[in-house]
């Protein structure tokens, strides 16, 4: 549904604006590229990149999916959402990408589930794209099986912050979460 409103400027003036709501199904104007990221180990994953239509990226978010034995893949809702409107909303790019063996609506990486041990050539890869964009700050959004993917191996030279959304801690190790308290990446951790 569109609806008028008006906005008061600076000046005291009112302008005609035109809004949009923004419901669970909505998408708002990306370029959006289906590609393929290739691993160190020669893998092909499925990846999209939402970018901003008119404007350069003010910054990147690499996401990181839930645990794909569980149905997680680059297409769960939050992610998804964060593709189809961050670009429009607030000129972020975004990278979304199945790790390897995961299947979504847009295809089926290579390779096999690994229970995070390969998919750290993965989360590499998916930091190096991040990089490759050349749009700082770069920032890593790890949902559910995502953040131990991320606190795993993403305190890497370029990263500048973290999100994690609903941390399991499964296969983070207590060493590997105690190597974040030692590093200038802030962390932001949602937990339901």
């Amino acid at each position: 549904t569109r609806r008028a409103g008006t906005l008061a400027t600076d000046a005291g003036h009112d302008e005609s604006v035109v809004t949009s709501e923004i419901r669970s199904s909505t998408v708002l104007p990306a370029q959006r590229e289906v590609f393929s990221l290739h691993t160190a180990d020669g893998l092909s994953l499925v990846a999209e990149w939402a970018l901003p239509v008119d404007a350069a990226p003010r910054a990147t978010l690499v996401t990181f999916h839930p645990l794909p034995t569980e149905g997680g893949f680059m297409d769960s809702h939050l992610l998804r959402k964060a593709s189809n409107r961050l670009p429009a909303l607030a000129d972020i790019a975004v990278l979304r990408f199945n790790t390897r063996g995961t299947t979504s609506p847009h295809g089926t990486s290579e390779g096999a589930f690994d229970e995070a041990r390969s998919e750290r050539l993965d989360v590499d890869t998916a930091i190096a794209a991040g990089l490759d964009l050349g749009a700082p700050p770069l920032v890593l959004l790890g949902w559910s099986f995502g953040t131990d993917l991320v606190l795993k191996y993403g305190h890497q030279r370029g990263v500048d912050s973290v999100v994690l959304l609903s941390p399991p801690l499964r296969q983070t190790s207590d060493a590997e979460l105690a190597a974040w308290a030692g590093l200038s990446i802030p962390l932001t951790v949602l937990v339901p």
